[in-house]
């Protein structure tokens, strides 16, 4: 691998993790969300994290939904390899995520 590839992958990663923020903000059924860049098996990944409405469960269908709103505006690189429920996003002191 070149000395600046890495920095170019994870500046890469960056952009993808905002575009699916913004087409997130579209599905009603996402109360908040946070999406993280891990390196997993000397690969990067995209994780999605995400606080559903009261009484609603991230089931197969949910995870479709999400998917396919972020494939209808980009390519299917763009969604995450992994979605996860949580009960809350935790925010800072300026509550920023």
């Amino acid at each position: 691998m070149k000395k600046g590839t890495t920095a170019r992958v994870k500046w890469l990663q960056n952009i993808r993790i905002v575009i699916i923020l913004a087409e997130i903000d579209n599905i009603e059924e996402v109360v908040d969300y946070l999406c993280v860049e891990q390196i997993w098996k000397e690969e990067s990944r995209v994780i999605l994290f995400v606080k559903l409405k009261d009484g609603l469960t991230l089931t197969k269908d949910v995870i479709k939904k999400i998917a396919g709103t972020i494939k209808k505006e980009f390519e299917r690189g763009f969604v995450p390899q992994v979605m996860l429920q949580v009960p809350d996003i935790p925010v800072t002191l300026p509550f920023s995520q």
